[in-house]
């Protein structure tokens, strides 16, 4: 992820930032001049203005999310109990994608596996997705760069052979 990018910020700052971002295109700037200035994709500033016409500046407010409950079942609980001399579990907070290097990964298939071919058809991007995952996966140093990262390297730490679950929604 950029360093500038969007979704590092607080609920509260990405929520005040949609807000400005609106007032921008309300008051006469293009979306794609507002998305440049915000430091956000066009995509983003053409949802939010969505947003904004089919229910006000309160559909740009940030609805608190909750763990997903299959992280809470008995099956889950079992299974970790059953593992626990092999696992470290981690409890991140919701809205925490910068302490997750699972989403350092989807950034960079995001970018560069989706991003850089356009696929025909479904099952020419699961081809894409699969071949530059595996290419991901033979290479050691692209894997160990997404717990390099500022906000990531607490858990670098406990990286050594054991398997990480990160239990964040």
């Amino acid at each position: 992820m950029r360093d500038n990018d969007a979704r590092l910020l607080s609920p509260k700052a990405q929520e005040a930032l949609r807000h400005r971002a609106v007032e921008a295109v309300r008051n006469g700037m293009s979306q794609t001049e507002t998305a440049k200035v915000f430091s956000v994709s066009r995509s983003s500033v053409a949802k939010w203005i969505l947003l904004y016409r089919q229910g006000g500046k309160r559909a740009l407010t940030v609805a608190k999310r909750g763990r997903r409950p299959v992280h809470k079942s008995r099956r889950v609980e079992q299974w970790l109990e059953e593992h626990k001399e092999r696992i470290n579990l981690f409890y991140l907070p919701t809205y925490s994608s910068e302490l997750n290097p699972d989403e350092y990964l989807n950034n960079d298939v995001k970018s560069n596996a989706v991003g850089r071919r356009r696929p025909q058809n479904a099952s020419e991007l699961v081809g894409n997705l699969r071949s530059y995952l595996r290419s991901t996966q033979r290479r050691p140093d692209i894997v160990k760069s997404y717990f390099q990262v500022k906000y990531v390297k607490f858990a670098a730490h406990y990286y050594s052979g054991h398997l990480i679950v990160d239990m964040s929604c």
